[in-house]
């Protein structure tokens, strides 16, 4: 039965003598998770000293990876050294019960020896508080029924030995939740390596996106470049194409197999634009040179007036200074004359700039 529950036979259909304790087993199955984070460490270690520019993101999620392994590490560990603990107290213990096993045999022994004895001589009590007493049993034979019946003495009962108190170690596990254990142990190492393998798939994705992102701007960059040398060839292409018309026509006039009219029609027209663009431009310039010319005659005689207009004040200046505590009506009734006709004048070159306003000056 213990051949069929053996997990090593049922796996791999071997028998037992062939395959290793399942003791051993377990053992190397806690120790071999602890081998593959070392060797994960060291890679995750050896990448941190060479990190470059470019996997500087990336330096915070590989020391909280390392971290994470450490711990790992340190718990498999304990849990094995946990174990070995276990299973050497479970030793001392067996021990200590198999010996207790042997004493109480021997007391058996010696019991059965005493019984024996006692057939021929009464036994004494070997306590004081519980005397042991010879049972009797009254036998009346059937053939007489009236006649007394017989006393027989049978052997005295011996006390029972006390137990043994149950071993303290830890009973040991069936075949079946050992398999059950070792099943769980591997699902868990198979549970932390897919962790793992997700962990540095993540971190390929992030890298692959960034990568995507600067593939994404150079191809916009390139479109844009593309298109602005799309521009340019078209307009070198209508450039080329006019070219080698402009090109077939003179080499047609200089061998004398035909005539450029439709090169000639199209130079008399555009001169006749340009003429007439310029028969304008000097017909504004000649209005522009008149009208300058107004202003300039303007100009000097405003100047003229305004000279006049200085004499003119300055002479009353004077003649007010000599007038000065001198009550004289008649020089005041000239003086208000003087005025009066100033304001006229004044006036009258108001009146004139205001109909006559200087056009098309700047």
């Amino acid at each position: 039965m213990l051949e069929k529950m053996n997990p090593w036979s049922i796996w791999f259909n071997k028998p037992p003598e062939q395959l290793p304790s399942m003791t051993m087993k377990k053992r190397n199955v806690q120790l071999e998770g602890v081998v593959t984070n070392i060797k994960l460490l060291y890679k995750f270690v050896h990448e941190q000293a060479n990190i470059t520019k470019a996997d500087e993101h990336l330096r915070d999620a590989r020391l909280e990876a390392m971290l994470n392994i450490v711990d790992e590490i340190k718990s498999r560990l304990l849990e094995s050294n946990a174990a070995e603990k276990k299973d050497s107290r479970a030793k001392e213990l067996r021990r200590c019960s198999s010996s207790i096993v042997t004493t109480s045999s021997d007391t058996s022994a010696a019991t059965t020896k005493t019984t024996a004895a006692s057939t021929s001589q009464p036994m004494p009590s070997p306590t004081k508080e519980h005397p042991t007493k010879p049972n009797l049993f009254l036998i009346t034979p059937p053939s007489s029924p009236s006649s007394k019946p017989h006393k027989i003495m049978t052997p005295p009962i011996s006390p029972k030995p006390r137990r043994a108190p149950p071993p303290l170690s830890v009973p040991a596990k069936a075949p079946l939740q050992e398999m059950i254990s070792i099943n769980c142990d591997a699902v868990l190492q198979e549970n932390n390596q897919l962790k793992r393998k997700l962990a540095a798939a993540l971190v390929a994705r992030d890298s692959a996106e960034k990568v995507c992102k600067t593939i994404c701007k150079g191809t916009e960059n390139a479109a844009r470049e593309l298109r602005w040398r799309v521009g340019q060839l078209e307009e070198a292409n209508e450039s080329v194409k006019y070219l080698s018309e402009l090109n077939q026509r003179l080499y047609n006039k200089l061998s004398g197999q035909g005539t450029v009219e439709g090169l000639t029609e199209e130079l008399v027209e555009r001169n006749k634009e340009l003429m007439q663009r310029i028969e304008k431009a000097r017909e504004e310039h000649d209005a522009i040179l008149g009208t300058l010319k107004e202003g300039l005659d303007l100009n000097k005689r405003l100047a003229l007036e305004m000279e006049s207009c200085n004499e003119m004040l300055s002479k009353l200046r004077t003649e007010s200074q000599m007038m000065r505590g001198k009550e004289d009506i008649t020089q005041m009734a000239k003086l208000k004359k003087i005025l009066a006709k100033m304001e006229r004048y004044l006036t009258s070159w108001q009146v004139r700039l205001r109909e006559t306003p200087l056009k098309n000056i700047d």
